[in-house]
């Protein structure tokens, strides 16, 4: 929610109406709502609320905004680790956007990733992004043209020693060829990704998970390099 919340203030330019439904109980944490509540004056109640809600069970105000906010002085200069972090994040979500796009756009989608993640390497992020969707290798998986499915962030449960666990696979997709085939897409985005145990372990396991739901069905696994190159597990 407080995701969803960001975003929305960072994309509106002149002012955000939001509306909710009060909560059956109290959380302990405050809320979106109780963060915005004071900042924002009531919608006039003449508003009709969505899906047949009456006034009394809905609640409408309206904010503001002369600027988008600004980036908190300790966010402004991320350190080393948090640059990587926040790069890893860009090129996460632009990858994602780009595959629901027809045009080619990667320096649009990597600049609004950048911006959402607050990167400062938004060319970092651009040259990430336009190797994986022009690489002869990986471009097939963001085209839905050869795609019977596609997914990104996909939760799977985990099967064997991580039973009972949500695993989330950067990118899932099936495609249309004879046999179709799935594919389990991790982005990784150092050159060398499978010399690291620990990352080959848990495709393996994304891998795993997604036999368990498509039985008798072939079912393989690689990582997507930040250099384009698609790396299969053996």
């Amino acid at each position: 929610e407080l995701n969803a919340f960001y975003v929305a203030l960072t994309r509106a330019e002149q002012r955000l109406i939001v509306s909710r439904t009060p909560p059956k109980s109290a959380h302990p944490d405050p809320s979106w709502w109780a963060r915005l509540e004071a900042l924002a004056s009531a919608w006039p109640s003449t508003l009709t609320p969505l899906g047949g809600a009456s006034a009394s069970h809905a609640e409408f105000v309206a904010l503001p905004l002369g600027r988008r906010p600004a980036i908190a002085a300790a966010d402004a200069q991320p350190a080393q680790d948090d640059r990587a972090v926040r790069l890893g994040l860009a090129v996460h979500r632009a990858l994602e956007w780009a595959t629901a796009t027809a045009a080619p756009v990667h320096e649009r989608l990597a600049a609004a990733a950048a911006v959402e993640f607050a990167s400062p390497d938004a060319a970092a992020v651009q040259g990430i992004v336009t190797r994986v969707l022009t690489s002869a290798e990986c471009a097939r998986f963001f085209d839905a043209r050869a795609l019977a499915w596609a997914g990104n962030e996909v939760p799977v449960a985990g099967v064997e020693g991580q039973a009972g666990q949500v695993l989330r696979i950067d990118r899932l997709v099936c495609t249309t060829g004879q046999p179709p085939t799935w594919w389990v897409l991790d982005y990784k985005l150092e050159a060398r990704p499978q010399h690291k145990p620990a990352y080959r372990d848990q495709l393996a396991a994304y891998r795993r998970a997604v036999q368990a739901l498509q039985p008798g069905e072939p079912v393989r696994a690689a990582f997507i390099s930040g250099n384009g190159e698609l790396i299969e597990l053996i």
